[in-house]
């Protein structure tokens, strides 16, 4: 593969084909459905592909040529078949498909280890993002008005745009995530959108977006095939991905800190405010606002949790804002903090109203491992001497083993009991397919007073065991916890 130079010339050629391309996307989707389409836009990218690799590919039999043949076929299915499922799955398929293609045509690596793939991939990834703003920076400076600016505050606009490319999927999957989690935050959020319906009604609006959001992606691709190389990356390199610029990290913290701090002074004001805010939102029960949004929330954790190794890891060290960096990676432990507190308190209450369960006493463990991970990413973040993957595992060891120790029936049938006394109101059910750890508590519940249906229950069912601990078993069988139940099940009487 060929290393070639491009200049300023071909650069903005390529930025005005595609926009151009972005217009014919346009054109040939823009609310309507996708037939014939599909296959004349295949054919404008592969015009577009042709032009700025054509000094880098050359004929061979192997895949990358063998993949037209599959491509073109699915593309055509559009205007010939309508089977939905098919063209389902032609439409997620395709584009793949043609990414493995023009990156089997341009790179002739050889592909021999996970590790060099993943490590090409990153640096494609980064170099596209690096890219893909330059498309308008390129057609602007066609009019000239680019040269007012210096080459310094021309890099800080471009890595604030990548920033800003890189954040908005991230915001779309965060928000969506924390507005099914809280519905107050959901309504705070559509207020706050309320004014770009304004904006949305105007018909070329989306269409501009939309065409710029092809443009971008289009230009950032085919740039890097233009250069014909991943830059850092070559067979012989051993390493990890280039470091990311601290501007791009530094606008991606920003924008997800805004949102996050928005959703923990909802936090403060309702869910740790107490029962009379909460009744306060119209048809809205206490009860119904605390059991949403604890899956959400834990998913949200996990992609704060790789936003921060990103930032540790993945940023390129620069003096002015280094600091910067960690103060707004901080940020994002003490929001993600309040988010599993919230998280916390939601499972609960949720607890409280239907219940413990092994399901929900794990998923308070995985909140208190979540937590230490994120204070030992804090310390990582001021202490660069601390092994982080190391200190992962010692830690997730330690509670995996803990958890072993600390008899999770027990507190399960002790809770539940607890909450019976309160509410009058226990799954005698799903206490009988606990293990023998549970026996000793249970017993508590089947003496304890008068015999409604549910201690009738929970006796009957230890009668049961009674007998079906009668029988011997060979010493080698033994076990603590059986020998226990049985010793405690033969003191009560029949």
């Amino acid at each position: 593969m060929k290393h070639t130079n491009t200049t300023a010339r071909e650069i903005r050629l390529l930025a005005v084909l595609a926009l151009i391309a972005g217009l014919v996307f346009d054109y040939l989707f823009y609310r309507k459905a996708i037939g014939v389409s599909y296959l004349l836009f295949l054919i404008v990218f592969y015009c577009l592909f042709w032009s700025a690799s054509r000094r880098q590919i050359s004929f061979q039999i192997d895949l990358g040529w063998f993949l037209f043949i599959p491509i073109f076929l699915l593309s055509a299915a559009f205007a010939i078949h309508s089977n939905p499922v098919l063209l389902i799955l032609n439409f997620i398929l395709i584009p793949p498909l043609l990414f493995l293609q023009t990156m089997l045509l341009v790179y002739r690596y050889e592909w021999s280890s996970i590790r060099f793939i993943t490590r090409f991939l990153g640096g494609l990834l980064r170099q596209i993002f690096d890219n893909a703003p330059k498309v308008f920076l390129e057609v602007i400076a066609l009019a000239k008005i680019a040269d007012k600016i210096t080459p310094e505050k021309h890099k800080i606009l471009k890595n604030i745009l990548i920033g800003l490319i890189i954040s908005t999927p991230l915001l779309v999957i965060v928000i969506a995530l924390l507005a099914a989690a809280d519905t107050v935050f959901q309504n705070l959020i559509a207020n706050i959108l309320k004014p770009l319906e304004l904006i949305g009604s105007i018909p070329f609006a989306q269409r501009a977006a939309t065409i710029g959001i092809i443009a971008m992606l289009l230009f950032g691709y085919l740039a890097v095939v233009l250069q014909g190389r991943v830059e850092g990356v070559s067979e012989s390199v051993k390493g990890d991905i280039g470091p990311w610029d601290a501007i791009i990290v530094s606008t991606v913290l920003v924008m997800v800190n805004v949102v996050y701090i928005l959703f923990c002074v909802i936090q403060f004001t309702y869910l740790f405010g107490g029962e009379e805010n909460i009744r306060s939102i119209p048809d809205y029960t206490y009860a119904e606002y605390a059991r949403r949004g604890f899956f959400e929330l834990i998913l949200v954790t996990v992609i704060n949790l790789s936003i921060l190794l990103i930032g540790l890891y993945f940023t390129k060290s620069d003096g002015r804002l280094d600091r910067v960096v960690r103060g707004l990676c901080c940020l994002l432990v003490l929001c993600t903090v309040i988010m599993l507190c919230s998280a916390h308190l939601r499972l609960k209450l949720y607890e409280e109203a239907y219940g413990y369960t092994y399901a929900r006493i794990f998923a308070h463990t995985f909140i208190g491992f979540l937590f230490i991970l994120f204070i030992l990413t804090l310390y990582k973040l001021w202490r660069k001497e601390l092994p982080l993957v190391k200190a992962f595992a010692v830690a997730a060891l330690l509670i995996y083993t803990t958890l072993n120790y600390v008899n999770v029936d027990a507190i399960i049938v002790r809770s539940n009991i607890d909450r019976y006394f309160k509410t009058g109101k226990i799954d005698h059910d799903y206490l009988q397919e606990l293990s023998y750890d549970a026996i000793p508590e249970l017993t508590h519940l089947s003496i304890a007073g008068d015999g409604d249906m549910a201690r009738k229950e929970i006796a009957a069912f230890l009668r049961d065991k009674q007998a079906e601990l009668r029988s011997e078993s060979p010493w080698q069988s033994y076990n603590l916890s059986k020998a226990r139940a049985k010793r405690i099940l033969s003191q009560i009487p029949r």
